[in-house]
């Protein structure tokens, strides 16, 4: 749903009104319990160069392979409208049931992040989509798939963040080494989670790994990243 606050006047009380009900259905899908419509939005405020964005994400879409919907207002027929829609068909992943694209959202200028935390077996992918205007479609640009270390069940893409060309990207299930301060061995902490800092040149090049993150004081199933 969404809602624009007014304000009647400068001693007034603003209130809020409900514009849009965004559906599947207005993405010409079938409306599903399974879907998870609504899992993950973003809301794109309108610029001098481009209009309104609602980005959506359904990451049960499909038995859980995913989908993402973006819609813009139409300044022509002062309504919201489908604009596109996207799936990680582009790297020859449609159809990967379970991967849930869509779980996550983010967007910094042209850039779009989407999160697919259930890609090959729960290991995780994020896709990187661009616009090469603004108010263009979003085209497919990059996908990462995590650190090497990345295993089954570590769900990288989980929750991300992207602020001009960082990017943090989280995997609450993995297990990390952790150092004893008394013995100095690297023990192993299961589902403890980390978040990875990926970086890039400008909007025209690629993320790579900076570096992971994990806390001094972790401790198994924290789940660091989650949110």
């Amino acid at each position: 749903y969404l809602f624009q606050r007014d304000k009647a006047c400068n001693v007034c009380s603003a209130t809020w009104a409900q514009l849009m009900k965004f559906t599947p259905i207005a993405g010409l899908d079938h409306p599903t319990d399974a879907a998870r419509f609504g899992q993950s939005v973003v809301f794109v405020p309108e610029t001098d160069t481009s209009t309104a964005l609602a980005i959506i994400g359904s990451p049960g879409y499909n038995h859980e392979s995913g989908k993402v919907y973006i819609f813009h207002y139409d300044h022509t027929q002062g309504s919201w409208a489908m604009l596109d829609s996207l799936a990680d068909s582009n790297w020859n992943h449609d159809g990967d049931r379970r991967g849930r694209f869509g779980s996550s959202l983010h967007v910094d200028g042209d850039t779009l992040l989407v999160g697919s935390p259930g890609y090959s077996n729960g290991k995780g992918a994020v896709y990187v989509f661009r616009r090469s205007q603004n108010g263009k479609h979003f085209f497919a640009s990059q996908a990462i798939y995590g650190p090497s270390d990345i295993e089954e069940g570590d769900n990288f893409g989980h929750s991300l963040s992207l602020s001009e060309n960082k990017a943090v990207i989280c995997a609450p299930y993995k297990s990390v080494a952790i150092v004893q301060v008394i013995s100095s061995d690297r023990i192993l902490t299961p589902n403890a989670g980390a978040c990875h800092v990926y970086s890039r040149r400008n909007e025209a090049s690629s993320f790579l790994f900076d570096e992971q993150l994990t806390p001094s004081n972790i401790l198994p199933r924290d789940r660091f990243g989650w949110d």
